[in-house]
């Protein structure tokens, strides 16, 4: 980008005496390197490890793995993040080996007083949203398609796969 010439924005902040310089860089889309007569992914997000299931065209599970860390849970924002990165990076690198695209959940928490302060306290602390944002970005850099689905509409609880 910056060897074509052609202009990019630029953001500069200011916060507490120091000087912050933002790049933004759109990034073009890899053409799609799948198939769906090879079934799709399904992503089940847990709060240490994404559960994955290879389902076949005609509904039946044909495999299925965890990934995850352990410590994904416990450590700082900026670990988290880089360890939702190389989650997102295996996820779908696991789906591009079979040849299928990734069924994901649509999840969003809202914070209210309608759930319990566990509950708050859990999803606060460990964006599911941020590790499914990781898979998509990665999804559509490798050219893996991704759809959304409504939590609990379509997804494989129990992949008895293994």
């Amino acid at each position: 980008m910056l060897a074509s010439g052609d202009p990019y924005p630029v953001e500069i902040l200011r916060r507490q005496a120091r000087y912050q310089v933002r790049v933004i860089v759109e990034e073009i889309p890899a053409p799609i390197q799948t198939d769906a007569r090879h079934g799709w992914v399904e992503v089940d997000t847990n709060r240490t490890f994404l559960a994955l299931c290879h389902v076949l065209p005609n509904g039946n599970p044909h495999a299925s793995a965890t990934i995850g860390d352990p410590r994904l849970f416990d450590v700082r924002s900026t670990q988290r993040d880089a360890l939702g990165g190389q989650l997102a990076s295996e996820t779908v690198q696991w789906a591009k080996d079979r040849g299928a695209g990734l069924v994901v959940e649509d999840l969003r928490f809202v914070h209210d007083r309608h759930v319990s302060a566990k509950f708050n306290r859990v999803t606060h602390q460990f964006t599911y949203r941020a590790l499914l944002t990781a898979v998509e970005r990665q999804a559509t850099r490798e050219g893996v398609p991704l759809r959304k689905v409504k939590p609990g509409s379509g997804l494989l609880l129990d992949c008895p796969v293994r």
